[in-house]
């Protein structure tokens, strides 16, 4: 599951399309154990030929974790 390089560009100009923890952040900022990510994303127009899946999703992830927007 993926998304295409025009919804990834969608995300990226949605203020506050991507919160970690609640706090807005930008696309490559990294997830630590714990994080809540939450992802927004706005459609204009159904697809009735994609239709919604539930997909279960664990990252895992360790490093040092930057800050958010400053």
């Amino acid at each position: 599951m993926g998304y295409s390089a025009q919804n990834l560009a969608s995300i990226k100009r949605m203020p506050e399309s991507i919160l970690v923890n609640g706090v807005p952040c930008y696309m490559k900022h990294p997830l630590t154990a714990g994080d809540q990510l939450q992802v927004r994303i706005s459609e204009q127009k159904c697809s009735e030929k994609i239709p919604p899946v539930y997909a279960p999703l664990s990252i895992v992830y360790r490093g040092r974790r930057p800050d958010c927007r400053k």
